[in-house]
């Protein structure tokens, strides 16, 4: 029963530190000005925009 609960736990866990990426048709309308902010480059990696 423990074991059960911790594994759920871990589960529910590792689900949430997945990164969740915007889908490309939300994102692209607004990437321009997300660019122009001080800070926020290009993720060579991912494609995808970080701080």
């Amino acid at each position: 029963m423990i074991l059960k609960a911790g594994a759920e736990t871990g589960d529910q866990s590792i689900f949430e530190l997945v990164d969740a990426a915007i889908p490309p048709q939300h994102l692209d309308p607004i990437k321009p000005t997300i660019l122009q902010v001080d800070g926020v480059k290009v993720s060579s990696f991912s494609f995808g925009l970080y701080m």
